[in-house]
């Protein structure tokens, strides 16, 4: 078999180089088959007990998800109002801690599983709120690996815009140049 034949590249270095045949690529992100089909059912409740100072929780799906619900509420009379749900932390000014995040009555008012993948949830729960209950229900794919879009450790990709990019940074600031996410003028025509 020539160098035209298909090979399966997600294999490990060793078996790359043995020739195509019949094997089959394994499940990646941007496989839309995937996506076309109902999820696996995923189903998490945590209660989240009194904690000292403010935390991040990381919801760490097995896999990646076809569509997410997600529910935060609280126990006693607290409220959860300033509960904080993204997917990216990068630095404290970034990221959930900056300002790509959504607050919790926002996620509790979306009265549909939102579609999209993703592997990890960070939710960012401040001090003063000390009894939060999570419950997720979820899809789930057959893909394992997602790209890293998290925390710190993705050095590759710290500036994704609506992920881990502060809002108001100017196109020149980022690894892309991606134009702000948010600005703000007089009330006429839009400039650029």
């Amino acid at each position: 078999m020539g160098k035209g034949n298909y090979y399966n590249r997600d294999r490990s270095a060793a078996n790359r180089d043995t020739s195509g045949g019949l094997h089959y690529p394994e499940s990646h992100h941007g496989m839309v088959s995937e996506y076309q089909q109902s999820g696996f059912p995923f189903v998490f409740y945590k209660a989240v007990g009194a904690q000292t100072g403010n935390k991040l929780i990381t919801l760490t799906l097995p896999y990646v998800s076809r569509w997410i619900r997600i529910k935060l509420s609280s126990a006693s009379s607290a409220s959860v109002a300033a509960v904080r749900v993204g997917f990216g932390d990068y630095t404290t000014t970034k990221g959930i801690q900056g300002a790509n995040y959504v607050t919790a009555d926002a996620i509790n008012a979306i009265t549909a599983p939102l579609e999209l993948k993703c592997k990890k949830i960070l939710i960012f729960v401040p001090d003063a709120m000390n009894d939060l209950i999570v419950e997720v229900v979820a899809g789930l794919t057959g893909i394992r690996q997602f790209p890293n879009i998290h925390g710190p450790e993705n050095a590759g990709h710290p500036d994704i815009v609506g992920v881990n990019q502060e809002a108001a940074v100017a196109n020149s600031a980022t690894n892309h140049a991606f134009e702000a996410i948010y600005s703000l003028g007089a009330p006429t025509a839009e400039t650029s």
